[in-house]
Formats: structure tokens, sequence, C-alpha cells
């Protein structure tokens, strides 16, 4: 079941951060001007974001979804939605009106719990997927046997 469970969180995460890249990396212009809104950048720095963030999220996805360069993906995965996570949050303290540059270009302004609650399942899914992982890894080590392959004295 735990199998079950990896292949489908790391397949949804994988797929969801592949798609989003994408998307955002097709209008760089029109995400620029997402990233500024929230007022956390400067202008360059806003460009800066906009031209490598979205690639950053493509490899990642692609990276989970073919298990390449694996911890890799999952530790940016657990970043990457850690900060959406936080601008969004820090938007809605400062009551600034965006408009989601998540999927894309998007004329519609932010149902902040909404949007918060999507960053979370995103970030728990993730974490998920990291403890899960980590437990399987746990579970195959060759350091909980010894030489023989028994178990350690304890």
């Amino acid at each position: 079941m735990a199998q079950v469970t990896r292949t489908l969180l790391r397949v949804l995460l994988g797929a969801l951060l592949l798609c989003a890249g994408a998307l955002k990396a097709a209008d760089t212009q029109q995400f620029t001007l997402s990233i500024h809104n929230f007022h956390l950048t400067n202008w360059s720095v806003s460009v800066l974001l906009a031209v490598y963030l979205p690639w950053l999220e493509v490899i990642t996805g692609a990276a989970l979804l073919l298990r390449r360069l694996y911890a890799g993906a999952l530790a940016s995965t657990l970043l990457l939605s850690t900060l959406f996570f936080a601008a969004v949050a820090s938007a809605w303290s400062r009551a600034i009106d965006i408009s989601c540059g998540c999927f894309g270009a998007s004329q519609n302004q932010t149902h902040y719990p909404s949007h918060l609650a999507g960053n979370l399942a995103l970030l728990a899914a993730a974490a998920a997927l990291s403890i899960l992982e980590w437990r399987a890894w746990r579970e195959k080590s060759p350091s909980s046997t010894n030489e023989c392959g028994d178990n350690p004295p304890r």
C-alpha cells in the first residue's frame, strides 16, 4: 500500500510541477508581472524569478516523474511549496490584490483561503512523500543488517 501511495504522490506532484512550470514559461512577461505584484522583490529580481522559476518547476517535476536526482527533486518541491505558501500568506496579510500566476495568466483576484489550502496541500503531499521515501530507504538500508545478513545484536 505504501508503494502505491508513494507512486501516486510522486506522479501527481511531478505532473503538477511540470504543468505549472510549462504554463509559466510560455508567458514569462505575464509571470514577471504576477511575481512583481506580490511586492516582495524589485523589478530585476522579479524578472530573474520569472525566467528561472518555471524551469526549476519543470526540471523538478520531470525529476520526480523519472526518479532522476530524486532526493534533490523532493527537497526542491518542499522548498518551492514552502515559498509559495509564504508568498501568498504575505500578500494576504498585507491586503495586496494579486492575480494568481500559478498556472499561467489569470484575470481573477486570488481567493486567499483556497489558494493557501492548495499550497498547504502541495506542501503536505511533498512532506508525506519525503517521509514515505525515507522510511522505504531505511527498510532497504544495508546498515540495519550485519555482514551475514542477520539483524545486528542488541
